[in-house]
């Protein structure tokens, strides 16, 4: 009897062990699929059963904020932007809304990078970047843009007020309340790509995630530890030539980074002179920033990083350098006379 026991639980243990063998098998879970009108797309290693679900849910946090966030059609009975943008223009000069709380975290959040860059990011200004995004839409397969129409978008976004404290935030009893002033119109698309993919990076990372490679739409990445497919564990990505996008004018070597690029070569048209005016428009000027090609930023916040890239890119060298003083982050601008200028430079930065 002694010895059946003991064989027995000789087997038990033995399938036990034969079982955590599988479970603990790495597969290496590629990803790809379409949301926020940009192809999201990458990889990460897991866990082989619990693959399929991480990558499941990594798609659902991504179309959770597309629903939310989605400024041209309403989804479903969600009130997110589009149902908040078509209420305020109906109403009158306020309107308060009863909102999601996810949806409502991320506006609170970039209201502190509002004030955080000194109104250089702004949700509010929907209505002139509509202005612009028109005429890009109308003549970006056209050779330039005709004098006088330019003139007539200029002066179009120029009539645009610019609301200010545009968002109220609240919370009673539980739950979530934005009021927005008429005239206000939110467009978060500078800042929800970066949000969503750093909520994926923390997801993936408190499943036990340690190895992966995201990109949302090519200009925001993430990349974790311990890069598999190279002796040094780093990943290496390259930034764009703006000026030959087949071509990369610098490379960036790290582990456990996000890098987000803002650039005016994807969505632009051209005047006679050929002078770009493209979808990245300052506040300040309510006319596309013209002082970089594309400014790419390294730090450890997707979220931060895509509202901060829209921001610096519409601010001069100067600003940028007195933003960057007591902030961990890497900033590297490609300038409109071919030159790069890098902030708070790194080892992992090389110039091609």
């Amino acid at each position: 009897m002694t010895k059946k026991i003991i064989s027995f639980c000789f087997v038990v243990l033995h399938i036990f062990l034969l079982t955590a063998c599988v479970e603990a098998k790495i597969v290496k879970k590629d990803i790809f699929f379409n949301t926020m009108n940009t192809f999201v797309n990458g990889h990460f290693y897991s866990e082989e059963q619990k693959a399929e679900t991480l990558a499941s849910e990594v798609k659902a946090l991504f179309d959770t904020y597309d629903m939310l966030t989605d400024n041209f059609q309403q989804k479903g009975d969600v009130k997110g932007i589009y149902y908040i943008n078509k209420a305020v223009e109906e109403g009158s000069e306020t309107t308060t809304i009863e909102i999601d709380e996810k949806l409502y975290e991320l506006i609170e959040f970039g209201l502190e990078v509002t004030v955080e860059t000194d109104g250089y990011f702004d949700m509010s200004i929907g209505k002139i970047i509509d202005v612009w995004k028109e005429l890009i839409e109308d003549y970006q397969t056209e050779a330039f843009v005709p004098e006088d129409i330019l003139e007539a978008t200029i002066l179009a976004a120029e009539a645009i007020e610019i609301i200010e404290d545009p968002i109220q935030l609240e919370v009673i009893e539980g739950n979530h309340f934005i009021t927005v002033k008429k005239g206000a119109k939110l467009d978060l698309g500078a800042i929800v790509k970066g949000y969503v993919l750093q909520k994926v990076v923390d997801y993936l990372e408190s499943e036990g995630v340690q190895s992966y490679l995201i990109s949302a739409g090519s200009s925001s990445l993430a990349f974790g530890e311990e890069n598999p497919n190279r002796d040094s564990g780093n990943y290496v990505v390259g930034l764009i030539n703006p000026l030959n996008p087949l071509s990369y004018y610098a490379t960036y070597e790290a582990q456990g980074i996000n890098i987000t690029t803002s650039g005016s070569y994807e969505q632009y048209v051209e005047d006679e002179a050929g002078n770009w005016y493209h979808h990245i428009i300052s506040p300040k000027t309510k006319k596309p920033a013209k002082l970089y090609y594309t400014l790419t930023i390294m730090g450890k916040d997707a979220g931060l990083l895509d509202a901060y890239s829209t921001a610096l890119f519409c601010m001069t060298a100067g600003e940028i350098e007195a933003f960057l003083a007591d902030k961990d982050l890497e900033v590297v601008v490609y300038h409109l006379d071919e030159s790069v200028s890098n902030f708070n430079q790194t080892d992992a930065f090389q110039l091609r």
